[in-house]
């Protein structure tokens, strides 16, 4: 599985973006007094260096946004401006590095990603790239010809609020987990295969949420239309979205452990230890992701106290295989089954931990 939720995204969207960070600063922090004008306006200046960084001139437009406790300054041209970026094949040659690269970009908030060919493109290398669009939620081809495919993304065609987005892929994610161990309890590899194979549309969703986000970072029009007051609010959606995404990833590894297994015959009571332990969890991420989006500090609370429930079943689970099941292979891909639900119900603690931290917010 793709590693969607890399810790860049998360540093590019707060050294980029939040609170002004990620910048080049000529000159160290420095205080500004504010002054006062007739009829009681008041004025600050602007660093020389902001203003050249960024082409502006006198009768330059800026968009000023309340944020919590300050108050940002957004060159409207900038705001505006298609974000454009072009890659080479001929350089970058290794397709898989260039599907990264392209999927990077677009959750970066890019809205023209441009592939100059070159001659050592064949037929297949490009059909893979005219099928990386499918990946990309919004995005269309405009350029398909012998020197350059171009993807075009528009910046804010997505209907969904950021909340939306969570749900959909909470949902799909409860859904796997479900199945994972329905089919584990039915000995139904078949359904077993069928979640495996819902990985790309989960993505898919992940994807359009971390580009949402981006997106509300760098344009504040798009922020209020997706309900989002602050950066640091904003802050609180990465993180929820990343641990929302590692519980994607561990509720497809249940059955790819499962389907592993050379003999997919368990025990009754290594199966009722897998299910009670998988209905806590799951009720764990119900919790924490309705506490995180209904900003419901009670919910945060109940997902803490019964994280201790699931590491004493994981714990017994693990005391039944050793003593139980003489197949060391099978042992270990049972026990593993157990690991993926124990990190489910882990990262729906760091999901209410970040619900904790959008509640008990001090402005």
């Amino acid at each position: 599985m793709e590693a969607c939720n890399n810790i860049l995204y998360i540093l590019m969207i707060l050294g980029n973006n939040l609170y002004g960070m990620g910048r080049i600063i000529p000159e160290k922090p420095g205080i500004r007094n504010l002054q006062s004008i007739k009829k009681g306006s008041y004025i600050l200046t602007i660093p020389k260096w902001w203003v050249e960084k960024h082409g502006l001139e006198k009768g330059s437009k800026l968009l000023l946004n309340e944020d919590g406790y300050s108050l940002r300054i957004y060159p409207l041209e900038s705001i505006e401006q298609e974000r454009r970026v072009e890659l080479n094949f001929e350089e970058v040659k290794d397709i898989k590095l260039l599907r990264y690269m392209i999927l990077t970009y677009y959750m970066q908030g890019v809205n023209r990603v441009a592939i100059k060919l070159g001659e050592s493109v064949d037929y297949k290398a490009k059909q893979l790239m005219r099928d990386m669009r499918l990946d990309m939620p919004g995005s269309e081809i405009v350029r398909d010809d012998s020197e350059y495919l171009v993807y075009q993304i528009p910046s804010n065609v997505y209907p969904e609020t950021l909340d939306e987005m969570m749900m959909q892929l909470h949902d799909l994610a409860v859904t796997a987990h479900r199945e994972s161990i329905e089919s584990i309890m039915n000995n139904d590899t078949s359904l077993a295969r069928d979640v495996v194979n819902r990985e790309s549309e989960m993505l898919r969703i992940y994807r359009k949420l971390i580009r949402n986000i981006t997106l509300c970072s760098i344009n504040p029009a798009i922020a209020e239309e997706k309900g989002i007051k602050t950066t640091r609010e904003l802050l609180s959606y990465v993180l929820a979205s990343r641990d929302l995404n590692r519980i994607v990833y561990h509720s497809i590894y249940i059955s790819r452990h499962y389907l592993s297994l050379k003999d997919h015959d368990l025990s009754d009571r290594i199966k009722e230890l897998i299910s009670d332990a998988s209905e806590k969890s799951i009720e764990m991420q119900n919790l924490a992701v309705h506490s995180f989006i209904n900003k419901d500090l009670e919910r945060v609370f109940k997902v803490t106290t019964i994280m201790p429930e699931i590491r004493s079943l994981e714990d017994e689970l693990d005391r039944l295989v050793i003593k139980t099941v003489t197949d060391v292979d099978k042992a270990h891909r049972i026990m593993m089954i157990g690991r993926e639900i124990r990190r489910i119900a882990g990262f729906s603690v760091a999901i209410a931990d970040a619900a904790a931290n959008r509640i008990l917010f001090i402005e």
